[in-house]
């Protein structure tokens, strides 16, 4: 102990025993895997009693975590505390819809997390925005693999739009705005007009866009 979320624990032996911790020789039978620390799945056959060089990954972290074998009946167990694995991907809280394109809002929480969605404590760098939404900037520093009250600012209105993270290194994230409204209007638009015109004539098919 410590153990690591993700990574195999090599070279157990299980071992059956009688009430007297007898190797309990005549057993030949299978073990399955559960217990705390999120180890599942079904051993080899035991040899007089004994199961050598077992593997088990742990996907739980914590302290206090257990593996338990079970067969024919009877348990067997062992405790030992699990780190988090290495940073995968990012997980950011939902955000309430709708948002309104230049009006900042606050992220609840975007948390560091390992393959098995442990948040990865040792995180503590920084991540950029991007997105469909046209979030964009870089965020403070995570805290212990979290970061809360993020304020990010959408600027493009419309539905299912995305804000992500980066931290440079392929590690990502994202979360989906339901609807970004427009914000309030700030200007007019005119669409391009062809050159050159003519004095006295008129010009048709333009279109004016009314844009926050």
């Amino acid at each position: 102990s410590p153990q690591t979320a993700g990574t195999a624990i090599t070279g157990i032996t299980l071992t059956a025993q009688d009430a007297n911790n007898n190797t309990q020789t005549s057993y030949t039978g299978t073990v399955t895997y559960s217990g705390t620390a999120g180890i599942t799945g079904s051993s080899g056959s035991f040899t007089a009693g004994v199961l050598s060089s077992v593997s088990v990954t742990p996907a739980v972290t914590g302290s206090g975590k257990t593996l338990i074998v079970a067969g024919s009946g009877k348990t067997g167990s062992s405790t030992f505390d699990v780190n988090p694995g290495a940073l995968d991907h990012f997980v950011i809280s939902a955000i309430s819809s709708p948002q309104t394109a230049g009006t900042a809002f606050a992220i609840t929480t975007i948390t560091a997390q390992d393959a098995n969605n442990n948040t990865a404590t040792s995180f503590g760098s920084t991540v950029t925005f991007g997105g469909t939404a046209g979030v964009t900037g870089t965020s403070g520093a995570f805290t212990s693999g979290v970061l809360s009250g993020a304020s990010v600012t959408p600027t493009v209105a419309g539905s299912s739009l995305t804000v992500t993270v980066n931290d440079g290194s392929n590690h990502t994230g994202s979360a989906t705005i339901a609807t970004v409204n427009p914000g309030a209007l700030d200007h007019f638009a005119i669409s391009s007009i062809a050159s050159p015109q003519t004095a006295g004539t008129a010009i048709t098919g333009i279109t004016l866009t009314a844009q926050d």
